[in-house]
């Protein structure tokens, strides 16, 4: 025998030798595997999208909600404090007896001036409605604004005392 068939012989032993204690999965085994991972990202992909879009939307809707409120208890405080409103197109403003003059701007959003800072409310003003009690004197403001997709509408009343009424009227 020469030295090359002594190899080959040798080669085919390793090689069937080594076959015999090489455990391996099958193509199907390896496939039915893969398609249960695809199967898993997919599903796992799903949910956490779902999750993210339905957290975002509660996470704007919150957003809203706390602008409307700050927006309805800045405006309700100003005009209890005031000591008249008064109205010249689509502004607002309520004076209180110091001076203090505080204007609101009906837009498309709502719009606080005070000493020259502005504060603007993120919410979309749909309508507004005023009252006056005498001549240029507000007493009732109708708001409809939208609140994330929704419309909603509040009623500012501002009571007047017969002071007011009487010192207003003699200032004119």
């Amino acid at each position: 025998m020469s030295s090359k068939t002594n190899c080959i012989e040798a080669l085919e032993f390793f090689a069937m030798s080594r076959n015999k204690s090489l455990h391996a999965f099958t193509i199907a085994e390896l496939s039915i595997a893969m398609l249960i991972t695809g199967l898993l990202v997919t599903f796992g992909y799903f949910l956490l999208s779902t999750f993210s879009a339905d957290s975002n939307q509660w996470i704007n809707l919150q957003n809203a909600s706390v602008t409307s409120s700050r927006a309805i208890a800045t405006l309700r405080w100003d005009i209890a404090n005031a000591q008249t409103l008064t109205t010249s197109g689509n502004s607002i403003e309520c004076r209180n007896g110091n001076g203090r003059l505080v204007s609101y701007t009906l837009n498309d959003q709502l719009v606080r001036t005070e000493n020259g800072n502005i504060d603007t409310f993120e919410l979309k003003v749909l309508n507004f409605r005023l009252h006056s009690a005498k001549e240029e004197l507000v007493d009732t403001i109708q708001l409809s604004v939208e609140i994330a997709s929704q419309p909603a509408s509040a009623i500012f009343v501002k009571h007047y005392s017969s002071h007011d009424l009487m010192t207003h009227g003699s200032e004119d």
